[in-house]
């Protein structure tokens, strides 16, 4: 059926999270600033700035258009996982709405990314439990192409076996548990018995159906072969990236390792876009393990640089996103019968 947009009232818990979710870019931002501050801090700023001047500008062109081209990638992949719940957004809206998402890409594992459900909540009044579990099945695909990418590079080093290992052991884990019916009909009961969490027991069981649908076999074969090809640009674009610092010789392989180790590692640790342990990683990487930079100022120059490319290059676009979206009106939405919820989320 085709309904209009609804839009949120000044005291909609829809508003008032999404305006938090801003402030978290906003803080996001700012720790990115600080990491990049206390990265010319620990090397040495000038030689930093010597090996910024020495990379060969031109490789942008290449590694940002890899890196584009992975993002439309995505789209597909949204675009199945919305039509898998029986949602269709109007094209542009869509894509506006899934690119906005970028701008969370500094959050803790992306979750903030939820963000695009707020947003279709907004306009469309489609309940956030049933498309909020979208990007936990992004995030789980995601994590899965990681580790394989990951794995593939072990073959040039058995450094970080052990996170490569945990990471895989954690997507296997919850693939198990968010597609079992049983574990997901066991944690609605304990909500149900737990007075604090009774309230949002039975959005819980909305987005746990929603979740089983979206980690169907068929379904998760063909968006985890879209997030490893969409990965794989973002590591032909690291490799062409080093390539591009004086005298630096380095193979798919190692560079496919180095980008997929280091963003595991900055997922595991939770922070915010992994910022800080993925740049350590990646430096450390460079350097001590691989030796494929001389010295860490140009290691560091050079994570700066695949850094923009794959995560603030991303934000920026998820801005823009946004501030499109935003002047623009809701289409019509077509859903099936029970997608949208008008009531205010708990």
């Amino acid at each position: 059926m085709q309904h209009g947009p609804s839009q949120p009232s000044g005291d909609d818990p829809v508003a008032r999270e999404s305006s938090a979710l801003r402030r978290r870019v906003a803080w996001g931002v700012g720790f990115g600033v600080a990491v990049v501050i206390g990265l010319a801090l620990f090397a040495d700023a000038s030689a930093l700035a010597t090996h910024l001047g020495s990379f060969a500008p031109f490789a942008l062109v290449p590694a940002l258009g890899l890196v584009t081209v992975g993002y439309f990638i995505r789209v597909v992949k949204w675009e199945i996982y919305l039509a898998r719940l029986g949602i269709r957004l109007p094209t542009t809206e869509s894509w506006l709405t899934f690119f906005g998402g970028m701008v969370m890409s500094i959050s803790p594992g992306k979750v903030g990314e939820v963000l695009k459900s707020f947003v279709i909540k907004s306009r469309h009044g489609i309940s956030v439990a049933t498309t909020a579990p979208i990007v936990v099945a992004e995030r789980l695909t995601d994590l899965i192409a990681i580790v394989l990418l990951a794995a593939w590079g072990l073959s040039r080093s058995d450094h970080g076996l052990w996170v490569v290992g945990f990471s895989a052991a954690g997507a296997v884990l919850l693939l198990v548990t968010f597609s079992h019916r049983r574990a997901g009909d066991a944690m609605v009961a304990l909500a149900r018995r737990v007075s604090w969490l009774a309230k949002v027991a039975d959005k819980l069981a909305e987005a746990l159906r929603a979740l089983r649908a979206l980690l169907s076999v068929k379904t998760m074969l063909a968006t985890s072969a879209l997030s490893v090809g969409a990965w794989i640009l973002e590591c032909i674009a690291t490799w062409l990236l080093l390539q591009a610092f004086p005298m630096v010789d380095i193979d798919l392989a190692t560079a496919t390792f180095i980008f997929a180790f280091s963003t595991l590692a900055g997922a595991v640790s939770m922070l915010p876009g992994g910022l800080g342990l993925t740049e350590g990683s990646m430096i450390a990487l460079l350097t001590v393990v691989f030796e494929v930079m001389p010295d860490v100022e140009m290691a560091t120059a050079a994570t700066l640089v695949v850094r923009f490319c794959t995560l603030w290059f991303g934000v920026i676009l998820g801005g823009a996103a946004l501030w499109i979206l935003t002047r623009l009106e809701p289409g019509k939405a077509l859903v099936v019968d029970g997608a949208r919820q008008t009531d205010s989320e708990p």
